[in-house]
Parts: structure tokens; C-alpha cells; sequence
């Protein structure tokens, strides 16, 4: 079973349907997200639910989208009451979607809530004045944070290619030649030494990521000048992965 992805539609059909449409486009399968980023491959399953969706039943999901529309007040008060699943189950993505956030006074309620549940907020058409230089927002922002989580079905790519090389292309075609015991020596030191890489590149991997994901979620939550320091930490920390 794939591990599962939920998009909240909370009376913002064209919202969550967008989020959806665009996250699964590169799908052949129904449902269903292919993550293939430098790092790792990864299948995801995508729900889209409606407001009136049991709670109980997202238990055990991976990420929790809430798409919202900030014109509605009923919008907003349904995605208020599932933010609060943010503390009550153990979900690792939370990100609350909408259009934009045009009103300042709408804006700090917004922040003050998705803060308190541990919400990242995504706005999809954000005002220009808001978007920092190399900053992702929308579905770009939506797909990276779902890249950055470290799903359980995840295949890392430098296993894979180690894999490949330690078989020959037509390895079953051909003779098998005889070794001496000094190239068998050879061979057996070249092969641990790629286990070793890769196990090193691996425990890197598994350390770095956690700390890049809650990295860039604090972000959304400080202003300006705290969100251009942290954007500098998340470079360098990059730089080690």
C-alpha cells in the first residue's frame, strides 16, 4: 500500500481540484504522485476529500493539505477546525492552502492559527510584494515539501546506480572468467567500498532531511528580515546534502 497524501477541500473546489490536478498530472495512474527528485524516487497516494470527510478516517497519512478559500468565511472556519488535527494525530506535512491573503488583518489571523497547529501556509497566487527572490511558492512550493519528507517507500538513487554498476550490461550472457585470488581480493575491496559510500550517503540523507523540512516550515511563520537569515541556513545546510 502507498503511503497517502489527503487534500482537504474545504468549500474550495477549485483550489483543492488544481492542487490535485497538478500534483498528479505526471501520473499515468489515478491517484497517484511519482516523486523522482536527485536524491530518491517515490509513488504517493493522493485523496481528495470533502470538509465533511470523517477525521478518523486521515489517520495515518503522511501529509494533510487543507485548500481553503479566503474569500468565504465558511471556508475558513472548516479549514480552522481540521487545522487542529496538527497537534491531535502525527502527520509529518501540514500545509494549508489558498489563492492569496489580500486583507492584512485576515493575513495575521491566518498566520496566527496555521502557526499554533504547525501549519505551513501556501498561497498560490501570492501578492508580488510578498514573494522573496528564489523563494517557491504555489504548487512549486506544494511539490517541494512533499519532495523534502522522507516517505517510507522511498528508493534511493545512489543505491540504484550502485546496484547497476556492480552488474555488467548482458552479465548473463556472457562466460563467467575465471579469478585470481588477487582480483578477487580487488574486487571484494572495491565493492565494500562502495557499500560504504553508499551507507554513508544514506545515514547523510536520513540526518540532513528532517532538518531542512522544519527549517523551511519555521519560515512561514517570521517576518521578513527572520525569514532572509533562515532562507541562509537552509542554503548551507543544502550544500551539505
Amino acid at each position: 500500500m502507498l503511503p497517502q497524501v489527503h487534500i482537504l477541500n474545504a468549500h474550495a473546489d477549485d483550489i483543492a481540484n488544481l492542487v490535485y490536478d497538478e500534483l498528479t498530472k505526471t501520473s499515468s495512474v489515478r491517484d497517484c504522485m511519482n516523486i523522482d527528485c536527485k536524491y530518491y524516487t517515490a509513488s504517493v497516494q493522493l485523496k481528495l476529500i470533502p470538509y465533511s470527510y470523517s477525521k478518523t478516517d486521515v489517520k495515518g497519512t503522511e501529509a494533510l493539505m487543507i485548500c481553503f478559500d479566503s474569500g468565504n468565511p465558511e471556508s475558513w472556519s472548516v479549514a480552522c477546525d481540521w487545522l487542529k488535527l496538527g497537534e491531535e494525530e502525527d502527520i509529518a506535512v501540514h500545509l494549508l492552502i489558498c489563492d492569496s491573503l489580500s486583507s492584512e488583518n485576515f493575513r495575521t489571523e491566518v498566520f496566527k492559527e496555521a502557526t499554533k497547529y504547525h501549519f505551513e501556509i501556501v498561497q498560490l497566487s501570492p501578492h508580488c510584494d510578498e514573494i522573496e527572490e528564489d523563494e517557491e511558492y504555489g504548487v512549486a512550493r506544494i511539490t517541494a515539501a512533499l519532495v523534502a519528507h522522507q516517505w517510507p517507500n522511498l528508493v534511493l538513487k545512489s543505491s540504484q546506480r550502485d546496484i547497476c554498476e556492480c552488474v555488467p550490461a548482458g552479465h548473463s550472457q556472457r562466460k563467467p572468467k575465471v579469478a585470481t585470488p588477487e582480483k578477487k581480493a580487488n574486487q571484494k575491496d572495491a565493492f565494500n567500498g562502495d557499500e560504504d559510500e553508499t551507507k554513508i550517503d544514506s545515514e547523510m540523507f536520513n540526518e540532513l532531511f528532517p532538518k531542512l523540512v522544519e527549517m523551511r516550515t519555521r519560515c512561514t511563520s517570521m517576518d521578513l528580515e527572520g525569514r532572509r537569515k533562515m532562507a541562509e541556513r537552509v542554503r548551507v545546510l543544502k550544500l551539505r546534502i
